[in-house]
Order: C-alpha cells, then sequence, then structure tokens
C-alpha cells in the first residue's frame, strides 16, 4: 500500500516539518550527549550517542529530500511571473 496517497500534499509537508524539527532537537541532544562523553571518557556513551546521531542524519536526509520533493512538485500559486512586483 502506497500510505503517501492517503494524505495530502499539504499535510505530508506539515508532517515532514515536524519529523525535521523533531529530529533536529534530538540530534542536538545527542550531539551534547557526545560532548558529555567524551569529557567524561566514557566511551559506551560516546558510541551511544554517535550512533544515534548517525541514525538522526540519515532521517534527517530522507525526510528533508522528502519535503524537497513535495515543494518541487507544488503547483505556483498566483500568477505566471514569479517575479516580485517592483516596490515604490
Amino acid at each position: 500500500m502506497d500510505y503517501s496517497t492517503l494524505l495530502t500534499d499539504d499535510q505530508k509537508r506539515d508532517l515532514l516539518n515536524q519529523r525535521i524539527q523533531q529530529f533536529a532537537s534530538e540530534a542536538y541532544q545527542h550531539s551534547l550527549n557526545l560532548k558529555v562523553a567524551q569529557l567524561t571518557g566514557d566511551a559506551n556513551a560516546e558510541q551511544i550517542a554517535q550512533n544515534s546521531i548517525d541514525t538522526l542524519d540519515k532521517a534527517l536526509q530522507v525526510h528533508t529530500e522528502e519535503l524537497a520533493s513535495l515543494i518541487a512538485s507544488a503547483p505556483v500559486e498566483g500568477s505566471t511571473d514569479a517575479s516580485p512586483a517592483p516596490q515604490q
């Protein structure tokens, strides 16, 4: 089943933006954990933090690519002239 067909493009964009923010927040937390682990010499905690960061990097890549493809395929609203009106 293609689950993407069950959502509108707006719903997909909203979901992707939320997920990207959540992944970025988690990655930031893990980067702080990594620094603490490095400072304390805790190799196990360092590996766990690094593994989490690596996974989140991949998740961010997939989600940002999907969001970019939705934005690229979105119809342009308004006139056919994409340039902004001159300011006076």
